[in-house]
């Protein structure tokens, strides 16, 4: 990768870049899906996020999963119980490959029903590949950190790609919160991107009316507190079901 030295050792650039993830890299990089790969715009216990570019010179997103995350244990209580992944060994590095083929999954089912989120592009074991979020010449940054020009709007439209979400899609996000939606601007207009879809979970899951709930009033909480709104995750049940 022309733009970052690749370094054959165990502990590389963050932990990310074991052997494992360059073998990954590597050969999406011989089908042109990965061409460079540049700096670091998340880190996190699960995973590190990193721009890039694809061979035609296209920006994307690549998230590698660490191999050597502490999340393991976290992570089988959202796959056991899946109905989509059956049997499913607790070997970590089977696990971690099953949780990133889970996200490319689950935003393939979000984007065939109309929502938005990300567009996942590849997955190889524990990396994925997705389109970047690009909002007014940078990356989309998180609700969590970017103030709305329109509360009442935007939630509107976030609680259009809820029920679509809920309703179309059959999945529960299980980490809903304002960190895992990122805000877009065009022409002034800011619309909400939902992210991080790794631990979604259908509503056959045996957790899944926790883990909607739980998604409920995490949401309505950010709201009310920040922008002074009187959101009822009860009353928000209602109406994503109605």
């Amino acid at each position: 990768m022309a733009q970052q030295k690749i370094i054959t050792d165990n502990k590389v650039v963050m932990n990310s870049l074991d052997n494992i993830s360059f073998k990954a890299l590597f050969s999406m990089k011989d089908k042109g899906i990965v061409d460079t790969l540049g700096g670091i715009i998340q880190s996190g216990k699960e995973s590190n996020i990193f721009w890039g570019t694809d061979v035609k010179g296209n920006p994307i997103i690549v998230k590698i999963y660490l191999i050597s995350s502490n999340s393991f244990n976290n992570m089988l209580n959202y796959i056991k119980g899946d109905p989509r992944f059956l049997g499913i060994s607790s070997n970590k590095r089977k696990v971690i490959f099953e949780w990133c083929k889970k996200e490319f999954s689950n935003l393939s089912k979000c984007r065939n029903v109309g929502m938005d989120v990300p567009e996942p592009l590849y997955f190889k074991n524990n990396v994925l590949v997705m389109e970047p979020i690009i909002s007014e010449d940078r990356y989309a940054l998180p609700l969590s950190s970017t103030p709305l020009n329109n509360p009442k709007d935007f939630f509107e439209k976030l609680k259009h790609q809820m029920k679509l979400m809920l309703k179309k899609a059959r999945l529960i996000h299980a980490d809903f919160s304002e960190f895992n939606i990122l805000v877009k601007h065009t022409d002034n207009i800011q619309t909400p991107v939902i992210i991080d879809f790794g631990q979604a979970v259908l509503p056959e899951h045996p957790r899944a009316a926790f883990f909607l709930n739980r998604d409920l009033k995490n949401i309505c909480l950010f709201f009310n507190k920040r922008y002074d709104m009187s959101l009822d995750p009860k009353k928000l049940l209602e109406e994503l079901k109605a």
